[in-house]
């Protein structure tokens, strides 16, 4: 009976590991900035800088819009008017621009700051970025990362990108192995711009962090799975 337990459990843990995917650090959950994030472009760039209370991270909001207006906003919904829990993109009759960067206080996260040269090691923390979609209408949007990094002299960057289709959802995984360059073990800052081009384009973004690969992920569930078939071998 007991090794039969043993089984369930290793099939329970098999199938939350390869469905789980936020096993890893939660960069930001637009929940917890020291006040509202409220920004409102219309033809001119607007830059507010807010931490994130539970991390001590700093973040950097931009939202730039041609003409007409664009806004971001984290307190749109009445059942929790001060931080809802949900980054929100709005545009009206225009194409825009959102910039999200996050720096400072990371370094010191978890202990992981190297204090020779004030960079943080995020290859600890997983080897993937996620971003939890909520929606996205009247897409398509790009996405391009850039990471700031210790090269061994001085800080260097590298890009990755990405586009999210009209009407997707769900979790996006960026590998740190999509930029060429970077070190993961020495990084400084990280910025995601996010742009669109077509009119009344919106977007709800939950979360955003690091994590191990989904692939890894599912292989040490696969692994937990063939310990509790090996225990019902035993069994018989």
């Amino acid at each position: 009976m007991f090794k039969l337990k043993k089984y369930l459990l290793a099939s329970a843990l098999a199938t939350m590991f390869a469905t789980q995917a936020h096993a890893g650090f939660v960069l930001d959950s637009f929940d917890s900035y020291n006040a509202v994030v409220e920004l409102t472009s219309s033809g001119a760039a607007v830059s507010t800088t807010r931490v994130i209370t539970t991390t001590g991270v700093s973040v950097d909001f931009t939202v730039d819009a041609g003409s007409a207006f664009v806004t971001l906003d984290n307190s749109l919904f009445p059942s929790s008017p001060d931080q809802n829990g949900q980054l929100s993109y709005s545009a009206s009759n225009t194409g825009g621009e959102v910039t999200l960067k996050y720096y400072d206080a990371i370094l010191g996260v978890g202990g992981f700051a190297n204090s020779v040269n004030n960079t943080a090691d995020f290859t600890l923390l997983g080897d993937s970025f996620y971003f939890s979609l909520a929606d996205a209408v009247d897409g398509p949007f790009d996405v391009e990362l850039t990471v700031s990094y210790w090269d061994g002299v001085a800080l260097a960057t590298d890009v990755a990108s990405f586009t999210v289709a009209d009407g997707q959802s769900g979790d996006i995984f960026v590998a740190f192995a999509s930029f060429l360059n970077a070190d993961f073990s020495q990084i400084e800052s990280l910025t995601s711009v996010i742009t669109t081009t077509n009119p009344n384009a919106d977007f709800d973004l939950d979360e955003v962090g690091i994590v191990p690969e989904p692939s890894s992920l599912a292989l040490l569930g696969l692994g937990l799975l063939g310990l509790g078939l090996r225990a019902r071998v035993k069994l018989v």
